[in-house]
């Protein structure tokens, strides 16, 4: 299975904007911006999320509990990645440059979300922020 990253980046949003202290599958499952997913995409690219090390989750064990995953919130390195493409134009150059550089990995993403949100804010401040 191939990762998508909109869908990442729509995990984590969901995820940061709950304000549960614990997300269940079941809860993303119920999310409009996940709506039409599949529960083996969502189960796949938390896997990835947490291997990123950018979610602080596991999945539970056992018969009962339907879905298994208990999701406790972003870990730092998640938030910062997220508050680095949360914007949609953002994130839509952000996945241009991507394409353009041939590399989807999380690092470069968050490297050209930045540097497209400091561009971003030179536009608006009318200074550098550096």
């Amino acid at each position: 299975m191939k990762r998508d990253m909109d869908l990442i980046r729509n995990l984590l949003l969901e995820i940061e904007e709950s304000e549960k202290p614990v997300v269940y599958i079941a809860d993303l499952m119920a999310a409009e911006r996940l709506q039409g997913i599949e529960q083996l995409d969502i189960d796949f690219h938390l896997k990835l999320l947490i291997e990123a090390g950018l979610i602080d989750a596991n999945k539970k064990q056992g018969i009962s509990t339907v879905g298994g995953w208990y999701i406790r919130q972003l870990t730092w390195n998640g938030h910062e990645f997220i508050d680095s493409i949360r914007d949609p134009e953002i994130w839509r150059k952000t996945k241009e440059g991507a394409s353009t550089a041939g590399s989807w990995s999380i690092g470069l993403l968050k490297d050209l979300g930045t540097a497209y949100l400091k561009l971003k804010a030179k536009e608006v401040l009318g200074f550098d922020p550096g």
